[in-house]
């Protein structure tokens, strides 16, 4: 249920999708509705921490995704300063999830999750702007560069991710 919830919201967006995260590793579905929104001209863009953060492999997985959001027009941050372990998705300035689950496999299979969706202007605006702090500590990745990674790296990446789906 928990994965179409947050598909299903993502698909409703009309400008905007911000997520901020500490696992980015979608499934088919919640790939398909970025990737969707994000060839349709909506604002997506996604924070999730660098290398200073509890998972490698989870890292790993995650960047094997860049390159193909990154096409689609999805904006990727990696945020500096510490670990970021923020979790919240605010679209369109309306409406938002915050919860407990991270958008990995774990989280969609193993572990039981609770989020909210809240339909409310005020907290929307104070998640933009939360994300939008966080973005002052952030690099953006982009396409050009990211593509220059070395061979190593895309087998690292491709190993992880699938490792984790084995979970």
């Amino acid at each position: 249920i928990l994965p179409d919830f947050i598909a299903n919201s993502i698909k409703a967006a009309r400008k905007s999708i911000i997520i901020e995260s500490p696992y980015f590793v979608p499934n088919t579905q919640l790939l398909s509705a970025l990737l969707g929104r994000a060839k349709d001209g909506v604002d997506v863009r996604i924070l999730v921490p660098n290398k200073l953060n509890d998972s490698k492999l989870d890292r790993l997985a995650s960047q094997s995704f860049y390159q193909k959001v990154l096409d689609a027009g999805v904006k990727i941050f990696e945020y500096q300063p510490t670990v970021n372990h923020t979790k919240f998705m605010t679209i369109d300035g309306q409406w938002s999830i915050i919860g407990s689950p991270n958008l990995n496999t774990r989280s969609r299979r193993l572990d039981e999750e609770v989020a909210f969706g809240i339909l409310d202007s005020t907290l929307g605006t104070q998640h933009q702007q939360i994300f939008e702090n966080d973005l002052t500590h952030a690099i953006e990745i982009k396409s050009d560069e990211w593509h220059k990674r070395s061979i190593f790296k895309k087998a690292l990446e491709w190993s992880a991710k699938i490792f984790d789906k084995q979970i």
